[in-house]
């Protein structure tokens, strides 16, 4: 399996429901089992019920599918080493020895092992941490009944009380959580916290990223849970007096399981609701998946939130798929393609201005900017373009082979499940589709888990067509040899960069695993990809999409980062207010505020207004007037606010722009968008009309073919026809 590299690890690195839970942690669920065990050969229950005490070791959930191999991350926290639940070879060796530092697992000696952990418990713990007056970041507090000279006050609801942060960490449903709240007092008892700096309101911390199982934690999640200041963003919620809560299961460079993660969340926010009080409110925040985890789980488990802050938007992660898979394909035809079909034998020159290829691709696309990817020229490795680069390559590159391909995985835990558990770690596929088989369901014919991509009668370009900046010749010949991708059973291990060794050959489009590779003969067809019905079904079915549905108050704060290139693109606030309005023709309690850029003090500000405001909205059951729509400067100076800013995006009146809808929030589109997607962004399948339809009902704006240039577009969609998007998504369930 291909390991990657630091520069795409960069990008690659964002009320209770009763469950049913298991008492033992083991691998197997026999009587050896039924007890888990600590570093020392202690006894330590496994709990049954909530709260988790102090030294227990937290529930899993019956339906939890306890994957394995899991890559055990409780060594890289103050809980040490996993607890040992089986002596059966099963999951991470546990030795006496404090564990191996990271990346040096295959030194462990098999004498020095004492057990296996299969399900990564460790008992729960309580350890405190202090500000200094001296400065800087917080610090252990190693006797909370004898704080140091130097600790530090803070002003909290009023009162001026001891800067101590209490932390309560431990593992609930296989995953690491923290709970962190400032106790400026705290007696001998840790299990009797003091809560009288508590404002008795909970934030949600969800995190981001891009992740594909089989492991406790990966990458910077571990940082939302090892200490309190591990997302600075935590340090001015705890200041207000919020207590805070996240879980390495509710990170999604952990994984995009949403159904697990949001069972995690609910147990979670038991463990606090039982430990410490019913809080008045419990509000989210989080970025990129962690925004995404919160539109999902107010779907989903509508009890879990009282109000969302959601910031760096996405409405989901399965309906960014097919976008997102286009780019790689767009930018190897750009690349390579073309040059080998045009009949020139060189790269049309169009294709060398970045702008150009934004006309197709959508997202933005700016000349001579920097790109991560340099090669030495200014451009991206194997570019053909001039210096510069897109949102394609900057944001999205690599991602589509952790998605779609099972032989593509990346980070230290999971080379620690290398070195560890060398079988079953061999055995394993890992992709964002192999870690959801059991919703998507697998390939009968190839056990392989089934994938949604599908781009079978896709126009792309369609729109630059019609604007006239593309002719239709060459409408046609992107369209006949931008291909799709090969079935998971079909794909290769990756090439350079990712794999490190450019004797593995240079492949940053992943074009070994897509259909053009091998159909770049002029008058040929690459083919399309068909996804699976069944899979795209299944996503719909499972709550997977977002459907627009929010009952709760929501503050989606957007930090507008088009001009560095960022994932992070703009348009899905608007993407997600189609959703609401498509679902019931309401978006009263989605409320729009952009940031220009992502510093961290402005940010903060605007996280506490939010707050603020959301519980103002839920004292009062309606909404404040600040609640509108907004934008703000990078230093969090306001712009514009009101009900209006933003005309002129969704209106039908494009030339009454509001008074945010200004070239400094520009909004960018995506490969689907240009070919005739709407907004909303949620179609899986199109269905398709016959191309002889679509010649003579308006789909063109009256471009002009040849008779010769009708052969050839028959020759590329006669069989499939083209996407008719006003109908929807051919996939999706009724009912739904």
């Amino acid at each position: 399996m291909t390991a990657t590299t630091p520069a795409l690890r960069r990008l690659i690195a964002t009320a209770f429901i009763s469950l049913p839970i298991l008492a033992g942690c083991g691998g197997d669920n026999d009587d050896d089992n039924d007890q888990a065990t600590n570093d020392g050969g202690t006894q330590v229950p496994a709990s049954e019920s909530f709260p988790v005490q102090i030294g227990d070791i937290g529930p899993i959930a019956e339906d939890n599918l306890r994957q394995q191999p899991f890559g055990c991350q409780t060594y890289q926290t103050a809980l040490g080493q996993p607890s040992i639940d089986n002596q059966d070879g099963v999951g991470y060796p546990v030795t006496d020895e404090g564990g191996p530092a990271p990346g040096d697992h295959g030194a462990i000696d098999p004498a020095d092992i004492d057990g296996y952990s299969a399900d990564c418990g460790a008992p729960t713990m309580v350890q405190y941490w202090y500000r200094s007056t001296g400065g800087g970041g917080l610090q252990p507090l190693e006797d909370p009944q004898n704080p140091p000279a130097d600790l530090a006050t803070v002003d909290i609801n009023g009162q001026t009380v001891d800067y101590i942060v209490r932390q309560e960490l431990g593992t609930i449903n296989r995953f690491i959580y923290s709970i962190f709240m400032i106790e400026p007092d705290p007696g001998s008892d840790p299990a009797e916290p003091d809560l009288s700096a508590w404002n008795n309101k909970l934030v949600y911390h969800f995190g981001g990223g891009v992740g594909v199982g089989h492991s406790q934690s990966n990458g910077f999640i571990n940082s939302y849970v090892d200490q309190p200041d591990g997302r600075g963003l935590n340090v001015p919620i705890l200041e207000a007096g919020y207590a805070v809560v996240s879980s390495t299961g509710t990170g999604t460079n952990t994984s995009y399981n949403l159904q697990l993660m949001g069972e995690t969340a609910t147990m979670v926010k038991h463990q606090f609701v039982t430990a410490y009080g019913e809080p008045d409110y419990t509000f989210g925040v989080g970025g990129s998946g962690g925004a995404i985890q919160q539109l999902i789980y107010e779907q989903n488990h509508p009890d879990l939130l009282d109000g969302l802050v959601p910031v760096e938007n996405y409405g989901d992660m399965i309906t960014q798929i097919n976008p997102v898979g286009d780019c790689e394909l767009l930018e190897h035809y750009f690349d390579v393609v073309d040059a080998q079909v045009n009949g020139t034998g060189s790269v049309n020159p169009k294709w060398t201005d970045w702008e150009n290829r934004q006309l197709i691709e959508g997202l933005n696309a700016i000349n001579g900017a920097e790109t991560d990817w340099d090669d030495g020229s200014g451009s991206p490795v194997g570019s053909s373009a001039d210096p510069g680069t897109t949102e394609c390559i900057e944001g999205w590159r690599g991602l589509s082979a952790l998605t779609m391909n099972p032989n593509f995985v990346d980070g230290d835990t999971y080379e620690m499940m290398r070195q560890t558990q060398p079988a079953v770690f061999a055995n394993t596929r890992f992709s964002y589709f192999e870690d959801l088989k059991h919703i998507f369901g697998t390939d009968p014919a190839t056990g392989f888990a089934r994938l949604t991509y599908d781009n079978v009668g896709v126009q792309y370009g369609l729109q630059a067509l019609k604007n006239g900046d593309i002719s239709v010749d060459e409408f046609l010949l992107l369209n006949a040899h931008v291909g799709g991708w090969k079935k998971p059973y079909q794909m290769e291990e990756e090439g350079y960069p990712y794999s490190g060794d450019p004797a593995d050959g240079l492949d940053p489009w992943s074009s070994r695993n897509a259909t053009a590779q091998d159909h770049m003969t002029p008058g040929d067809v690459a083919p399309r990809t068909r996804g699976d019905i069944e899979a795209m079904r299944a996503a719909w079915e499972h709550g997977l999409v977002y459907r627009g549905g929010i009952e709760d108050p929501m503050i989606l704060i957007d930090n507008y980062l088009e001009p560095e290139l960022d994932m992070h693109h703009s348009r899905e606030k608007f993407e997600i207010r189609e959703r609401m309005l498509a679902h019931d023709g309401d978006a009263s309690n989605l409320v729009l505020w952009t940031l220009d850029g992502d510093a961290d003090e402005p940010l903060a500000a605007l996280l506490l207004e939010a707050f603020g405001l959301l519980e103002q909205w839920n004292d009062d059951g309606m909404k404040p007037v600040a609640a509108a729509d907004a934008c703000f400067e990078a230093n969090g100076d306001e712009i514009a606010r009101g009900p209006d800013v933003w005309d002129g995006i969704l209106t039908e009146t494009p030339d009454d722009d509001g008074a945010c809808a200004t070239p400094q929030f520009e909004i960018f589109g995506s490969p689907r968008t240009v070919a005739g997607e709407s907004l909303r962004g949620w179609v899986f399948k199109c269905h398709t009309k016959p191309v002889q339809t679509a010649l003579t009902d308006g789909t063109y704006d009256g471009v002009t073919f040849t008779p010769d240039q009708v052969d050839r577009l028959v020759e590329i969609f006669g069989e499939t026809g083209v996407c008719d998007y006003s109908l929807g998504d051919a996939a999706r369930p009724s009912g739904l």
